[in-house]
């Protein structure tokens, strides 16, 4: 059972998607990438959002640890910091349209 790292603690759980590192959203990244982190976040969501409804119904034991809450919030405001990226990359992107558009 691998071991993912949310923001303060260790978390034991099965999980189809990858742990992200806050220093990896520091980084540049292009539009097309930040798109794609976008769908995966919006996926993990969802899982997550699967693994408490089972966990609810009690067809699922949720791994010691795991508090689903936080970490689809945390997810959600990774989201958050995403959409205020592609922001800035949409206003560069048509002043650059802008510049040339003139020349």
């Amino acid at each position: 059972m691998p071991i993912y790292s949310t923001r303060s603690s260790l978390c034991a759980f099965s999980s189809p998607f990858p742990p992200f590192s806050i220093s990896f959203f520091r980084a540049a990244v292009s539009y097309g990438r930040l798109t794609e982190i976008e769908i995966e976040l919006r996926a993990e969501v969802a899982h997550f959002f699967e693994l408490g409804e089972g966990a609810d119904q009690g067809e699922t034991k949720l791994p010691q640890g795991l508090v689903i809450e936080d970490e689809i919030t945390f997810r959600k405001e990774r989201l958050e910091n995403l959409a205020k990226a592609k922001a800035v990359l949409d206003v560069r992107a048509k002043e650059r349209y802008e510049v040339e558009k003139a020349e």
